[in-house]
Order: structure tokens, then sequence, then C-alpha cells
């Protein structure tokens, strides 16, 4: 005859639900993604930018 220990789990009082997050328009969604998207290309630039002055440097 075996021996089980007892369940350490306690019994759940209700299935907990996942916090909803607010929903956007249509308009706001794509607010945040155009700004994204600026924020990107400027960096991008820059970062191409950066690049090209130091091959420039690099090149003398």
């Amino acid at each position: 005859m075996a021996l089980v220990a007892p369940s350490t789990q306690t019994p759940r009082t209700g299935a907990r639900l996942a916090p909803q997050a607010a929903p956007f328009t249509r308009e706001a969604e794509f607010a945040y993604i155009r700004a994204d998207m600026r924020r990107l290309l400027i960096i991008a630039g820059a970062l191409l930018a950066l690049m090209v002055l130091i091959q420039i440097v690099v090149g003398r």
C-alpha cells in the first residue's frame, strides 16, 4: 500500500482574469504608430550619418 502526501495546492476560489488594457481608438493607435515610425526614422538617419562620417574619417 503506497502512501500519498496530501496536496499542497489550495483550492481555486475563482478564475483570475488578466487585467484588460483600455482599448484605444483607431486614430489613437495610428498616432502612436506614426510617432514610433518617426522616431525610428530619425534614429536610423542619425546612425547612417554617423556611419558615413566615421567612414570618411577612417578612410583618410
